[in-house]
């Protein structure tokens, strides 16, 4: 029932509004055509951006997918919490941790590895925050951490490109902007590799995407 309701709200009503009256392209290849688990992984600078890639996800997936998501905004009471878990599916988590570098220990890390092994996808922005339009910020180290602990999972990159001009930080009206939603192929990590080095990775994965690239 809530995959339904989930493909009426993102495939035939948001997909549709986002294309037509937003102006956002989605350039998707074939990264969702099989059922499996991801670990989705993309820039962000609006809030249209988890729903533009959630009008992406197949049938197969919609309500498998939880985009992580700041407890201390979008969960800062109980309205806000069923309106982000009811329409997004989002995991909520805390965003601050005294020590980012071992986020292995954090509640955060470790509620979204409890949802990976139930077998569910999740939906991360390593900004941890939404940048201004055409500007990025720094990736936090969480994602290299949860990748590490779970190289068996690939991740997918997404590149969104001008979704900060359609909705931009501090703003709460849309504007027809054309921008883009790049999907790159799944990739799995080298669990060798050190969390520096993923993190490049998965960076470089992310922004390669916007030349039109597919691989690295």
């Amino acid at each position: 029932m809530k995959k339904i309701f989930f493909f009426i709200l993102y495939r035939l009503l948001l997909r549709p509004f986002l294309k037509i009256f937003v102006g956002v392209n989605f350039e998707i290849n074939d990264a969702f055509s099989k059922q499996g688990q991801y670990i989705i992984v993309a820039n962000h600078n609006s809030h249209i951006d988890a729903v533009a890639i959630l009008a992406c996800l197949p049938f197969s997936m919609l309500d498998k997918v939880h985009p992580v998501a700041a407890i201390d905004y979008f969960g800062k009471n109980k309205i806000s919490s069923f309106l982000s878990e009811f329409f997004v599916n989002a995991l909520l988590v805390e965003r601050k941790c005294k020590d980012e570098v071992e986020e292995k220990n954090s509640k955060a890390i470790d509620k979204m590895i409890a949802y990976l092994d139930r077998g569910e996808s999740l939906l991360i922005f390593p900004e941890g925050t939404r940048g201004e339009a055409g500007r990025h910020a720094k990736f936090k180290k969480g994602i290299a951490v949860l990748l590490k602990s779970r190289p068996q999972i690939p991740f997918v990159p997404i590149y969104l490109k001008d979704t900060g001009n359609a909705l931009p930080k501090g703003d709460g009206m849309l504007v027809p902007y054309d921008s883009y939603v790049f999907v790159g192929s799944p990739i799995w990590i080298n669990p060798q590799s050190s969390i520096e080095e993923i993190l490049t990775f998965v960076e470089t994965s992310i922004f390669c995407l916007q030349s039109g690239s597919r691989q690295i």
